[in-house]
C-alpha cells in the first residue's frame, strides 16, 4: 500500500514540475514598456543575440532582392535560405535560455518568420513571376513589422 502510495505522489510530482516548466516556457519574462509594447527582459549578451539575429534577417532581405534585380534566382533563394529554420538550428544552443524568457507569441511570430523565409527560398526557386515575390516578401517584412511593433528588447534589472 506505502509503495503506491509513493509511486501515486511520485506521478503527482513530476506532474507538476511538467506543468511549471510548461508555464515558465510559455509565458516568458515580460513587462508593458511605456511606450505600450510588451518589453521582453534580456541580459545583455541575450539581448545582444536576437538584435544579432534581426540583422542578419534584414542583411538576407537586402541581399536577395539585390540577387533578384539581377535575375540570379539560384543566388536569390540560397540567400533567402540563410534567414530559415537553419538559422534557428545554428543559433540553437546559444538561445536555450532565451526561450525561457520570450513569450509564446514571440516565439511563434519568430518561428513562423524563419519558416517565411524557407518558404520564400522555394518560390524563387519556382521562378513565381516577380509580382507573386514581392507579395510574399511583403508578407514575410509584415512579420517584421509585426514584432517590431509589439515587442522591445530591454535589458532585466
Amino acid at each position: 500500500m506505502n509503495k503506491k502510495i509513493f509511486m501515486f505522489s511520485g506521478w503527482i510530482l513530476w506532474i507538476v514540475s511538467v506543468i511549471f516548466f510548461i508555464s515558465i516556457f510559455a509565458r516568458g519574462k515580460k513587462v508593458i514598456s511605456e511606450d505600450k509594447r510588451i518589453a521582453i527582459l534580456l541580459n545583455p549578451s541575450e539581448k545582444e543575440l536576437v538584435l544579432s539575429e534581426m540583422r542578419t534577417l534584414l542583411t538576407v532581405i537586402h541581399e536577395t532582392l539585390i540577387l533578384l534585380s539581377k535575375e540570379d534566382y539560384n543566388a536569390a533563394a540560397k540567400k533567402s535560405k540563410e534567414g530559415g529554420m537553419d538559422l534557428v538550428e545554428n543559433l540553437a544552443a546559444a538561445e536555450k535560455s532565451i526561450l525561457l524568457k520570450i513569450p509564446i507569441e514571440f516565439k511563434k511570430l519568430g518561428f513562423g518568420t524563419h519558416e517565411a523565409f524557407d518558404n520564400f527560398s522555394k518560390s524563387i526557386l519556382e521562378k513565381k513571376p516577380y509580382p507573386i515575390l514581392m507579395k510574399e516578401l511583403g508578407e514575410l517584412t509584415s512579420r517584421c513589422v509585426a514584432c517590431h511593433s509589439a515587442y522591445k528588447l530591454e535589458l532585466e534589472k
